[in-house]
C-alpha cells in the first residue's frame, strides 16, 4: 500500500517540471519529505490516539490493551461512551455513497462524543473540542483529572 503511495508521489515531480520549469531534482526532494512528513504525522497521531484510549479505558475499569486491537477498541469505546456496540456497523455505509457516510458518520461522531463528555461530566464546550479536535480533546481527557461516572446516561440535563 505505501509503495503504491510512494510511487504516485513520485510522479507529481515530472508533473510539476512539465508545468513550472523548476529544477526536476529540487521537485524530487521536497515530494519526498512532504512524503515521509506526512507518514510521520499519521504514525504519530496514531500513537497518540492508542495513548489517549489506552488511558480512558484504564479510567473506565477497562483494560488498557485493549486499546491496540483495531475494531475492539471502538467496540469498547461505544460502550464506555454508554452506546451499543452494534453502531459500528455505521462504518458499512461507505459503498453506499460517500457524501451519506460522511454526514451520517459526522452525526454519529457528534452524539458519540457527546455521550463521552457527558460520561465525564464535561459540559458543552468541551464536546465542541471533542468534535473539532478528537485527538487532542481525548489526550486531555485521558491525562486530566475528570472521573468516569458509570451510571451517566441521560441527555436531559
Amino acid at each position: 500500500m505505501i509503495e503504491k503511495i510512494e510511487s504516485y508521489f513520485n510522479t507529481i515531480p515530472a508533473f510539476l517540471h512539465s508545468i513550472t520549469g523548476i529544477d526536476i531534482n529540487i521537485l524530487e526532494t521536497s515530494t519526498n519529505i512532504v512524503f515521509h512528513g506526512l507518514i510521520y504525522f499519521f504514525f504519530i497521531a496514531i500513537l497518540l490516539r492508542i495513548i489517549a484510549f489506552w488511558k480512558i479505558f484504564l479510567k473506565c475499569g477497562e483494560k488498557g490493551w485493549k486499546a491496540i486491537i483495531p475494531i475492539y477498541n471502538l467496540i469498547i469505546f461505544y460502550k464506555i461512551s454508554g452506546l451499543s456496540p452494534w453502531f459500528i456497523l455505521i462504518f458499512l455505509i461507505y459503498p453506499i455513497s460517500f457524501n451519506v457516510a460522511f454526514i451520517v458518520q459526522f452525526l454519529f461522531s457528534t452524539y458519540l462524543y457527546t455521550m463521552l463528555a457527558r460520561k465525564f461530566d464535561k459540559g458543552v464546550g468541551f464536546t465542541i473540542g471533542l468534535i473539532l479536535l478528537p485527538s487532542i480533546f481525548l489526550l486531555i481527557l485521558a491525562f486530566g483529572k475528570s472521573k468516569y461516572e458509570f451510571n451517566k446516561l441521560d441527555l436531559k440535563n
